[in-house]
């Protein structure tokens, strides 16, 4: 037991020293924000992390727990949220919007569309300062930052930053749109890439894009869009049957 003892202490301190580590992050974040704002932000984080998983109801008393907030920004939070899709109002209460695996391939068909078509028009007038500025993007995307909280808005950034070197506004508002739906699940894509094959993929496109090769820069959007799809679809489908068991929902 003696023997043990040693490395069973070093975990809890390990653990403790990462709790710390979140708390003042956190802390940090909060800094200058508005009771209604650090709750909106941290009850998304909630349910794009599956924190507050598909269909869960949305007591106002266990939330204020939860964010460690009062009623009056949970309420405008939740507001906020239903306008992004995230949650849904019924009769009484809110619950988690449930994850629609028919949205989110026809999301990503748009999503192909429009991205294929960013990353051509990007590729006519992007410059080295764009370049730089899409390569630290895909580098803080990438598994070399190990908490998807940090990764996921670096990876949709990268994403949006194609349609802003090409200056089309429209294009970077649909994208939004689309981010929007997709966003929750990409958590899930980002923790199942465990051979971070979309960081390599960003990198290649960038690299094409570098070399003046357009046409092959938008092949390679287009099967980067198709893996993360698949990875994302089969990450859903294979964790589908656990949430539907304890009630929650997910919908074919």
């Amino acid at each position: 037991m003696t023997e043990n003892t040693p490395a069973i202490d070093l975990k809890i301190k390990d653990r403790y020293s990462l709790m710390d580590t979140a708390r003042k992050r956190m802390q940090e974040s909060d800094a200058g924000k508005s009771a209604t704002t650090i709750t909106y932000e941290r009850l998304k984080k909630a349910i794009l992390s599956l924190e507050l998983l598909p269909g869960q109801s949305l007591a106002e008393r266990s939330l204020e727990t939860l964010l460690d907030s009062s009623r009056t920004p949970i309420r405008a939070a939740l507001v906020k949220l239903e306008t992004e899709g995230l949650v849904r109002k019924g009769d009484r209460s809110y619950s988690v919007a449930p994850i629609e695996l028919d949205e989110l391939e026809q999301a990503f068909a748009f999503r192909a569309l429009l991205e294929c078509s960013a990353v051509r028009a990007a590729a006519a007038v992007a410059t080295p300062n764009d370049i730089a500025r899409l390569r630290a993007l895909a580098m803080e995307s990438s598994a070399s930052s190990p908490e998807v909280e940090i990764r996921a808005p670096k990876a949709e950034e990268f994403h949006l930053e194609f349609a802003r070197i090409a200056g089309n506004v429209f294009t970077v508002r649909a994208l939004e749109d689309i981010m929007r739906v997709v966003y929750r699940a990409r958590w899930l894509d980002l923790k199942a890439d465990k051979d971070d094959v979309g960081s390599r993929e960003h990198n290649a496109i960038i690299d094409l894009i570098e070399s003046g090769k357009a046409d092959q820069a938008v092949a390679m959007m287009e099967k980067h869009v198709a893996h993360s799809r698949d990875r994302l679809l089969s990450a859903i489908k294979s964790q589908a049957q656990g949430f539907r068991m304890r009630g929650l929902k997910v919908v074919s």
